[in-house]
């Protein structure tokens, strides 16, 4: 723990620094005065001497316990010792003792507060993009096609996911915001938002759908496929059609295949077949779903094809 002589680590209370100031060791035994540099201030209101081990000598638990108590008695406020790291074997002994303590690696024994820490606390996690059940849930909450407030049943209809993928995702979509569960003992989700303002709140956080793109002599059979990439925003706003046909199959489907059609012989126009993260067309559509269109074109650096997504957006039915 580093010494700064002003404030104990922010992570200790919850984020708000405890703020120490230096203590006046005049009366205070030498002993004491060479072995710590003494701080007061207040841990959880109550009224603390912090004494940060100097190292100037090996300290065993109880000779720690026997100081602390000493600091307590002459100061009449509660000692607690501090150290950069303390071992685990030391700090079992100090609990044992009823010894107050801090150490920077996170060991942490404040028997006032009846607080008992035995590692830093580890920081919140974080998402920085939905997984494809929670992506598909907020792409089928935009198009309309999942009722609301929405429910695990309801859910575990419209996915083909298991039961577990299905709890996880909810827990995804509250976890960021772009959901809030509705009171009682059912577990109920509503959008925090709706329309575009839903969609531009979500964006940052949804997945390009389309893993790859491949070449083959044609569109291949037995795996439902649709018009992706350029063909499809052509055929969906005023955008010219590309020269090469696209089109978009689920990977999973595509694995199936018992013959990879990439691997043959391509003729001079080949199709484009991008192999997506999940079906482009969502449950209960005949089509390619325009914002998963979006997603899988929205780093495109042809200015037609932004100005295009624009005017998808613009027609989309929020």
């Amino acid at each position: 723990m580093k010494h700064t002589g002003t404030a104990l680590p922010e992570w200790l209370n919850g984020g708000r620094v405890i703020e120490l100031a230096p203590l006046n060791g005049r009366g205070m035994p030498p002993l004491y005065r060479g072995h710590y540099a003494l701080e007061q201030g207040e841990i959880g209101g109550v009224p603390v001497v912090v004494a940060r081990d100097r190292r100037a000598a090996r300290l065993t638990p109880g000779n720690i316990a026997k100081h602390m108590e000493g600091i307590t008695a002459l100061t009449g406020k509660q000692a607690v010792y501090a150290a950069d790291t303390i071992a685990a074997q030391d700090a079992r002994r100090m609990v044992a003792r009823g010894v107050a303590f801090i150490s920077g690696n996170g060991n942490v024994f404040l028997p006032f507060m009846a607080l008992r820490l035995t590692g830093k606390p580890k920081p919140a996690p974080s998402i920085t993009e939905l997984g494809v059940p929670a992506q598909l849930l907020l792409l089928g909450m935009l198009n309309h096609r999942l009722p609301a407030p929405l429910t695990y049943g309801a859910a575990e209809a419209y996915l083909p996911y298991s039961r577990g993928s299905i709890h996880a995702a909810f827990d995804q979509l509250l976890f960021v915001g772009l959901c809030k569960r509705l009171p009682g003992r059912a577990v109920q989700l509503e959008p925090a938002c709706t329309g575009r303002a839903l969609w531009e709140r979500a964006l940052p956080l949804l997945q390009n759908p389309c893993r790859r793109t491949i070449e083959v002599p044609q569109v291949p059979e037995g795996v439902p496929c649709f018009p992706a990439g350029e063909t499809a925003l052509a055929a969906l706003t005023m955008l010219a059609a590309p020269r090469q046909a696209a089109y978009a199959c689920a990977l999973h489907d595509f694995l199936r295949l018992p013959q990879k059609p990439h691997a043959l012989a391509l003729p001079d126009e080949p199709v484009a077949l991008q192999l997506w993260l999940y079906p482009p067309c969502l449950p209960g559509t005949n089509g390619i779903d325009p914002l998963s269109l979006h997603l899988s074109l929205r780093r495109h650096a042809d200015e037609r094809v932004q100005q295009a997504l624009e005017q998808l957006l613009d027609d989309f039915p929020w």
